[in-house]
């Protein structure tokens, strides 16, 4: 992951001294999606990767976390508000260096930042929620952990689940390069192109909290019916 996100940045930092760099800005607009396409599947293996294992590694001593004078659903909000932390951190420090290089309008960039927020969130809920929920208490290997059946499953609704929250990132984007065009000619769908970019915009906060709340309901309500 250092590797990775190292060549992320040295990328990042010299994208105004590349041939792409000097594209027009509806071009540029296009790389930056792109790059933060990038991340966003970089985030999705990493948390099925590092994330989804954290609750099977407790193995044995398990049996310790439902006799610590909190409530389980406090120990895996905990567990979210750590992987969340980092994924935010890094997903959206990257996303703003492209974006800053790459000479965007600044609406452009939050469009992309808000879905690298609604991104980092949705894939560290559903890595923890599953987590929980397909626990594995006999397995103290991470890597089995991650390539089992639920790193399996949680690889595939995270793939899923970031390849959505991308998409919902472009319509927004070329909404808002069709409203500026509009406006330049002075046309009447002005306002119906807002409209649209507000409800595209909306779709995707209701999808990044759905990614959130669903997951960790699951995984606290196995959580909580687990004995020890």
């Amino acid at each position: 992951v250092l590797i990775l996100g190292g060549i992320l940045f040295l990328y990042f930092i010299n994208i105004r001294w590349l041939p792409h760099g000097q594209y027009a800005v509806y071009e540029r607009t296009l790389i930056g999606l792109l790059n933060v396409a990038v991340i966003g599947l970089m985030l999705a293996t990493y948390t099925s990767r590092f994330v989804f294992p954290l609750m099977s590694l407790e193995g044995r001593n398990f049996w310790i976390l439902g006799l610590l004078p909190i409530s389980r659903e406090r120990l895996l909000l905990s567990k979210f508000a750590y992987a969340a932390s980092v994924t935010v951190t890094t997903s959206v420090g990257l996303a703003l260096l492209s974006e800053v290089m790459l000479r965007l309008p600044w609406p452009v960039i939050a469009i992309h930042l808000l879905a690298m927020l609604v991104l980092s969130l949705g894939l560290s809920a559903i890595s923890v929620g599953l987590g929980t929920y397909l626990v594995n208490l006999k397995e103290t290997n991470p890597s089995k952990i991650a390539t089992g059946f639920g790193g399996t499953i949680n690889l595939l609704v995270s793939l899923i689940y970031a390849i959505l929250a991308i998409l919902l990132a472009g319509v927004p984007t070329l909404i808002y390069f069709a409203d500026q065009e509009l406006r330049s000619q002075e046309l009447v769908f002005v306002d119906r192109m807002r409209s649209w970019l507000y409800v595209s915009l909306a779709v995707q906060l209701v999808l990044g909290a759905a990614a959130v709340i669903l997951p960790l309901r699951l995984g606290m309500r196995a959580f909580r019916r687990m004995e020890f």
